[in-house]
């Protein structure tokens, strides 16, 4: 059978014109890269129950998520905190089901969110949310079966400054923090090791990918370090990394000490973070340690 050029040319084109739709669509699958608020308030001055917030990190088609998950328990009046990982496919259509990770399992949770891919630069999206709860050792139970509409929060980046108190920490610390969020990465063995099984040696299909951040830290006050010895140490990798609406920061230091950093957003708009200062000593948590309010500059 003869082809004809024209034929060819339409083939050509075809091929070319299916290739560029499957390639802007991946494209647009990067509006859902970010943090998501998706229901309820973890503000300590007014928690709203159930309360979840997703970092989420795009690749391919895959979709990888992790972030902060608080309730009240269903069968009795205690509330309970723990971290969330979903992992999830996007179809042709643009939506996708994002259940919970593996490592979810030893607490008995279970987490289901349906979702379609929101256009380029918008700030909500709808969808619809099921969790089960169920802690053996806290006895804490838990439900639910809703809607929502998830908002987007601002980037974990720019100037953060505030006073940080503690039984320990005299008349308080002064600290500004630099932050500046960045693209998704593949996790790295320090975090992959601390869920994985020896039976079960993971591959590159089973890579997870998370949001890095990078940070440096001023502190003025009393304290077991001195402050020029935090610019002088190269940082750990992957330990600095968006989590849910709020981070976690590592700076090791000269003399062995460990400065840890955890933090969330208080408010969508992202004006004030709350932030809880620890210090490590041979991987031992020290006296030096407190918590306060940092505002953006």
């Amino acid at each position: 059978m003869k082809i004809s050029r024209k034929s060819l040319l339409l083939l050509f084109l075809s091929g070319f014109c299916i290739a560029s739709l499957s390639q802007n669509a991946h494209n647009s699958y990067s509006a859902l890269n970010g943090i998501w608020h998706i229901t309820g308030a973890r503000n300590p001055s007014q928690n709203q129950y159930p309360f979840l917030a997703l970092s989420l990190a795009v690749h391919g088609d895959t979709i990888d998520g992790n972030g902060h998950l608080a309730l009240k328990c269903s069968n009795r009046s205690a509330s309970e905190g723990s971290s969330v990982s979903v992992t999830g496919k996007i179809t042709e259509d643009g939506s996708f089901l994002l259940t919970s990770a593996k490592i979810d399992s030893s607490i008995g949770q279970n987490v289901a969110i349906r979702g379609r891919v929101p256009v380029e630069g918008a700030a909500t999206w709808a969808g619809t949310l099921n969790i089960e709860y169920a802690n053996t050792p806290s006895n804490c139970d838990f439900r639910l079966s809703s809607d929502f509409v998830a908002t987007a929060y601002p980037a974990l980046s720019g100037m953060y400054t505030g006073a940080i108190n503690g039984p320990d920490l005299g008349r308080g610390l002064t600290i500004s923090l630099q932050l500046s969020q960045r693209e998704i990465a593949i996790d790295d063995p320090f975090h992959a090791e601390e869920f994985s099984r020896p039976d079960e040696p993971s591959s590159l299909e089973e890579q997870s990918y998370y949001t890095p951040i990078d940070a440096t830290i001023a502190v003025d006050g009393k304290r077991t370090f001195h402050a020029e010895e935090v610019a002088a140490v190269a940082r750990v990798g992957g330990t600095d990394r968006v989590e849910g609406d709020g981070f976690s920061l590592w700076f090791p230091l000269e003399n062995g000490v460990v400065v840890v950093l955890n933090g969330f957003y208080t408010d969508i708009g992202g004006s004030t973070l709350h932030v809880a200062y620890f210090t490590q000593v041979n991987g031992r948590y020290t006296n030096e340690k407190g918590s306060g309010i940092l505002t953006r500059q």
